[in-house]
Order: C-alpha cells, then sequence, then structure tokens
C-alpha cells in the first residue's frame, strides 16, 4: 500500500497508482456497498499526514504515512478480507488472541473489536508507541510485549527500517541490525493456553486458530512449542 504516499511518483506513475487504487478498492468484498464512500476517505487522506479509519465493528487505527502497514486499513475493513473473516468468526469474549509481530495493531485491534483478549509481541520501541496509541484511542488495553519470539530466549539482531514491514531476525552469517530480547511462547503464555496465533512472516503473516503450534517463519520468528487450543 506504499502507493497511497504519491509525493515522489512520476506524472505516469500517479495515473498507474491512482488506478491500482481505484481497482483494489472497487475489487475489495468490503466495499461492495461503500465503494464511494471509501475513494472518498483515500482521496482526502492524500491532503493529511494521517486520519483516523474504521476497523471492524465498532473500532477505529490511526492510519499514518510514518507506518506502511497501517495503508491498507484505506482499502477496506478489514483489509486481510479471508484471513479476518475467519478470526470473527472464530474469536469472542473471553478468548485469548496472540499477535506476534504485531506493528501497529490491525490484527489485535481486530481481535478486541471482537472481544478477545490480545497479547501483543512487537520488538520495536517506535512502533510500539503507535500501537499504544491505537489501542488508548479504542479505550482497549493489550499486554504489549516488547521483544521477539524465537524457540530460545535471549537476544537476536533485527533488521533497521523500523517503520517498514520487512523487518525481520538477522542470520548469523550476515551483518548489520540492532539486538532485541526474544523470548519464547511458552514463556509468554505462562501456562495460559491461547484460542489463535497470528505471525508475520518475513513481511506477510501467517494465521493459526487452534490445532497445535502456530507456524512461525525462520526469517521472523524460529520453530517452537506452543500452548494454542484447538478450535472445535
Amino acid at each position: 500500500m506504499k502507493n497511497l504516499d504519491r509525493s515522489k511518483l512520476s506524472v505516469g506513475a500517479r495515473w498507474r497508482s491512482l488506478k491500482e487504487i481505484v481497482t483494489a478498492v472497487w475489487r475489495h468484498p468490503a466495499n461492495r456497498s461503500r465503494r464511494t464512500q471509501t475513494l472518498w476517505r483515500i482521496l482526502g487522506f492524500h491532503f493529511v499526514d494521517r486520519m483516523r479509519a474504521p476497523l471492524g465493528d465498532h473500532s477505529e487505527i490511526w492510519v499514518d504515512r510514518r507506518f506502511s502497514a497501517s495503508l491498507k486499513v484505506l482499502i477496506g475493513n478489514p483489509p486481510d478480507w479471508a484471513e479476518m473473516q475467519v478470526w470473527k468468526k472464530r474469536l469472542g469474549p473471553g478468548d485469548l488472541f496472540v499477535d506476534v509481530g504485531t506493528n501497529v495493531g490491525i490484527y489485535s485491534i481486530w481481535a478486541a473489536d471482537l472481544g478477545a483478549t490480545v497479547i501483543a509481541v512487537e520488538p520495536v520501541e517506535e512502533i510500539r508507541k503507535a500501537l499504544e496509541e491505537n489501542a488508548r484511542l479504542n479505550g482497549y488495553t493489550f499486554e504489549i510485549v516488547p521483544a521477539a519470539l524465537s524457540k530460545e530466549a535471549g537476544t537476536m539482531r533485527f533488521t533497521q527500517d523500523w517503520l517498514g514491514t520487512m523487518n525481520h531476525l538477522v542470520p548469523d552469517d550476515q551483518v548489520g541490525g540492532l539486538d532485541v530480547d526474544v523470548r519464547t511462547l511458552d514463556d509468554i503464555l505462562d501456562g495460559r493456553s491461547a484460542h489463535g496465533a497470528k505471525n508475520r512472516r518475513g513481511g506477510g503473516r501467517t494465521t493459526r486458530a487452534g490445532g497445535g503450534s502456530p507456524d512461525i517463519g525462520k526469517r521472523q520468528t524460529a520453530d517452537h512449542p506452543a500452548r494454542v487450543e484447538r478450535h472445535v
């Protein structure tokens, strides 16, 4: 969704970007009855650095140019239609949801909107501040864990594109990066059972609604045991 920031694009690139945005809005399942409203919201965003956008049935989130992950919320509510519809069917009051690689909290806000309790795992301090602001915006309280996740606790190096969506652990055979704390999922859960977990994977994501340990990608985290309930 970085194409929403068109200030550095040529005229031709801007028209292509506009066409892509309109197509994305038109095709998004969430916009079947509100395409015009969504397009007006995106137009308004071109004149500001950030704005609030609806997420879920009762919540909002700050869409901020500094955090590229937040931009997709402008396209549709919910932005990740297929994955988030699964969670809408499976999460409810009293359920525990673990959001690994939380970023600004799109999935955390979505889960909280459904009534779930949220553990948000995010190692980057500046992004955690945005996450906390989005939680306060809606009156939510998250258990925020300032760490990355792996099969063993300790310290690992993390890439330094702090505000982007492609941060990941730096392999031992590469140089660069900053040290971040690492915890295990069992340590974070501390005996609790999670109903489900969302795990960012190299800039993408994997979604699990119970049924064993989440599939944690090696670039973001390593495989580890986890207590995740099977959803019936």
